[in-house]
């Protein structure tokens, strides 16, 4: 799974857990503070102090978000930004 977060993008691993209640992997992201990019079959999530920081930054600075992305995968990987994870 790849989680966008504050300080770059991430490659993880993820484990559901599959006890009774724990709920589906939409509900346990959530309750982690992650945000689905799909309601079905989520492989990119967002952090919501992410989703925060870029709407701030949105607000204040009218950048777009495709360039907050990309400044999120130069913090990732200055020099092979094409190597970074975007889905």
């Amino acid at each position: 799974m790849t989680v966008v977060h504050h300080n770059g993008i991430h490659k993880v691993n993820v484990a559901w857990c599959e006890c009774v209640d724990s709920g589906d992997a939409l509900e346990q992201l959530m309750l982690h503070g992650l945000f689905p990019s799909t309601l079905m079959n989520p492989q990119t999530v967002f952090t919501f102090v992410m989703l925060n920081q870029a709407h701030v930054h949105l607000l204040q600075s009218k950048k777009s978000l495709y360039d907050y992305m990309w400044a999120l995968r130069r913090l990732t990987d200055n020099v092979f930004t094409s190597d970074v994870p975007v889905s």
